[in-house]
């Protein structure tokens, strides 16, 4: 006999009455097909603002500093910093 399952011994201890309504409120509610996840790469956009604002708040730190040293935006040098490390 193979071994049964949680739900199945669960069930098992219920009365006719209380699985009958248990399988209408089962069959009743409405399955989403929506995923529960998105993986970025499959849509193909990039959006540099919302990787930026996803970084730690240290990194975010790191290219301000680095901003007012070259006087340019803390966007911009995390996108030529990408943009580097793609061409390597």
């Amino acid at each position: 006999m193979e071994k049964e399952s949680v739900f199945h011994h669960l069930v098992s201890d219920l009365s006719l009455d209380e699985r009958k309504k248990l399988l209408e409120n089962l069959n009743s509610q409405s399955i989403s097909t929506e995923p529960l996840y998105s993986d970025e790469k499959e849509s193909g956009e990039f959006d540099l603002n919302d990787w930026y604002e996803k970084m730690p708040w240290y990194m975010r730190l790191w290219y301000f500093f680095l901003s007012l040293l070259k006087s340019s935006s803390p966007e911009k040098i995390y996108e030529d910093k990408l943009i580097a490390s793609a061409q390597q």
